[in-house]
């Protein structure tokens, strides 16, 4: 076993002596001293031309100092390794980029795509995403959007609730409580009514802030309400009926008729008018009227010309007659009685109109098809009942 050796500019070699003995391993570009006997190699004539070491044994070699890892080799496959690990990480970062992109793009079109209006926050009151359903529900500002501020929003809608403080405080508890789920319903001023769920955003196994879900339905309240009132406007104007044919006399009927269109057409006061034949004026023969409201003396007798074209369409077609005035202050049809919106109908007797069924409100008031046949049944059960009284003088 040689061991090659540079010392001062030369190179030699140095071995041992019994080929049963092995020098110990040394890295290469080591600083040793080695102990043993130097031979030197003669040419022909006698002149040195090499020389080497013969050591006796391992034990006459000892390393003085190791060379340095960093070796150029090392270092440029070290370089090589941390490109090999950069590209691999940046292939790895555009995968997740992808995944990331399509994942999103995948949550953007599931929610663009539902009926509701959407919108996710955080635990910091950050909006991470919305559709384009809530913006149009609630009618924000592109700049309040923009702003991605929960609080902001929160503050432009607040006074379009029917219960502002309401509303508010029920938010603020379900932040309050990360873990709750919520289910409400929210009035807005104008009649539009919202029914919100809200759930809590999870991220990772953690409640990391909330996803609120709006619908709109406001129709659907509003079929559902007038179903509700045209099942009791039946069952009002078949008890109606049944009365009448049990009450022996007409007047006890004919308060019963206007206490029940008063109350079911949200009516301020209805009045049943009677004309005696040839006459020029309208007798009150029945009132009713909210919590509070008489009909006058001076308002007993009424001469039909104060009534307007209104009251002469309700005499001459035989069918309802709807009454809609603009105007600031509302109109008086009656003196003391401010009237913007009414509906009335004649009972007629043997052909000719011989009362006028009319009800009044101070307000504007839509009058349903259910309304006009409730009225039209509560003047056919009166008209029966008139008939009947006066056959029976």
């Amino acid at each position: 076993q040689v061991l090659l050796i540079s010392a001062g500019g030369k190179d030699f070699t140095a071995t041992l002596s019994s080929s049963q003995h092995q020098w110990p391993d040394v890295r290469p570009n080591s600083m040793i001293e080695v102990t043993g006997v130097c031979v030197t190699d003669l040419d022909p004539s006698g002149v040195p031309f090499s020389f080497h070491l013969v050591a006796r044994g391992p034990d006459d070699l000892r390393v003085l100092a190791s060379p340095s890892w960093w070796t150029l080799g090392h270092l440029l496959g070290l370089l090589a390794l941390l490109g090999a690990a950069a590209l691999a990480s940046l292939a790895w970062i555009l995968i997740l980029r992808r995944r990331v992109t399509a994942q999103t793009e995948i949550i953007r079109k599931s929610i663009e795509s539902t009926a509701d209006g959407m919108v996710v926050v955080n635990g910091r009151r950050k909006v991470l995403a919305y559709n384009e359903k809530f913006s149009q529900m609630w009618r924000i500002s592109d700049d309040v959007l923009a702003s991605r501020d929960d609080r902001r929003i929160v503050q432009e809608i607040l006074d379009r609730m029917e219960d502002p403080l309401g509303f508010l405080q029920r938010i603020e508890d379900l932040y309050a409580h990360p873990e709750a789920q919520g289910d409400d319903i929210i009035k807005l001023q104008g009649g539009r009514i919202f029914e919100r769920h809200s759930e809590p955003l999870r991220v990772g196994g953690l409640n990391d802030g909330r996803v609120w879900c709006y619908r709109d339905i406001s129709d659907r309240v509003r079929t559902e309400e007038a179903l509700i009132e045209k099942n009791k406007q039946q069952a009002a104007l078949a008890a109606l009926g049944q009365f009448a044919l049990a009450e022996t006399t007409l007047d006890p009927v004919l308060g019963r008729a206007t206490d029940i269109l008063a109350s079911h057409l949200e009516a301020d006061y209805c009045v049943l008018w009677e004309r005696k034949p040839g006459a020029a004026q309208m007798e009150a023969r029945a009132f009713s009227g909210k919590a509070g409201v008489e009909l006058p003396p001076f308002a007993r007798n009424l001469q039909q010309e104060a009534q307007g074209i209104w009251a002469g369409t309700a005499w001459t077609t035989g069918g309802p007659a709807v009454l809609n005035l603009a105007g600031d202050p509302p109109h008086e049809l009656m003196p003391g009685y401010p009237v913007l919106s009414g509906i009335a109908l004649a009972i007629r007797s043997q052909r000719q109109a011989a009362s006028l069924l009319a009800c009044y409100s101070a307000k504007k008031r839509v009058f349903a098809p259910e309304d006009r046949r409730l009225l039209e049944g509560v003047a056919s059960v009166l008209g029966v009942g008139m008939e009947r009284a006066r056959v029976e003088e």
